[in-house]
């Protein structure tokens, strides 16, 4: 398990394991400087991980993710905990195949309550986005996922960081971040390089 601080931990119980891995993947594995676009722009924390890129947000759902004239050429794309509010994801990796020149990440929630931005439609499995990577041309594919029974209740349940912190006993909100069960993700999340 990679450090994760206790800041991080109470910011976005939920997204912390990813966004730790995510970061572990980019230390061994860099993305080099360019264009970047972030659809959706919910926290930026993904930017992060690449320096040196110049970023341009496209607020989705103004911004229609499945349209190439929102795109143009870039370098990175990001669509972070997007892609369960577009009606056709498929045309999203369409796009991102004829436009990004380096690597798409992408990040989805699984098991996770219904929620409307404006409309939740999709819930995708690893192997849902791997079909949709290779079918958009991208070779280099690294998905991976977290969660674990426990944490999937606590996130229906309570469905805020700071609820959870309350009513679960620390010991086991931080057991729960190191058990990863693949059969039960809360998140999923993928690098897509050409």
């Amino acid at each position: 398990m990679v450090e994760i601080t206790d800041a991080e931990i109470r910011n976005d119980y939920f997204r912390v394991v990813m966004y730790a891995k995510l970061a572990e993947h980019f230390a061994n594995r860099p993305l080099a400087p360019g264009a970047g676009i972030e659809f959706g722009t919910s926290n930026c924390v993904i930017r992060g991980m690449c320096p040196g890129t110049t970023w341009e947000e496209r607020n989705y759902p103004p911004c229609d993710i499945t349209e190439m004239g929102y795109w143009g050429e870039c370098d990175i794309a990001v669509a972070d905990q997007v892609l369960e509010h577009v009606r056709e994801p498929w045309k999203v990796f369409y796009c991102a195949g004829k436009s990004v020149r380096q690597a798409f990440i992408v990040t989805v929630p699984f098991l996770i309550k219904i929620h409307g931005c404006p409309g939740d439609y999709w819930r995708m499995t690893p192997e849902c986005i791997r079909m949709m990577a290779e079918d958009a041309g991208f070779t280099d594919i690294h998905i991976d996922s977290w969660g674990n029974p426990e944490a999937t209740f606590w996130l229906n349940k309570y469905w805020y960081t700071d609820a959870i912190m309350k009513h679960v006993p620390e010991t086991e909100w931080r057991a729960a971040l190191i058990a990863n069960d693949p059969g039960t993700p809360i998140m999923i999340w993928a690098v897509l390089r050409r």
